[in-house]
């Protein structure tokens, strides 16, 4: 009886699969609440050093005037 793949699509359809089991593991594992919280922190400093250097050239732009 003959096999239905070569030993080299065996190789690659196992490799397949083990490389998209790791990645269904580390989607299961990782805790994506937790990186949202660290980036909306790091938009929320971005959005603050940018509201303080508008303030900054309003007050510069009012003193010349």
């Amino acid at each position: 009886m003959e096999l239905p793949f070569t030993n080299l699509e065996i190789a690659f359809i196992l490799l397949a699969f083990v490389i998209f089991s790791l990645f269904i593991l580390a989607s299961i594992y990782s805790d994506p609440d937790e990186n949202n919280a660290e980036n909306s922190n790091q938009s929320r400093d971005k959005q603050k050093s940018g509201a303080l250097k508008l303030s900054y050239w309003i007050r510069s732009k009012a003193l010349l005037v």
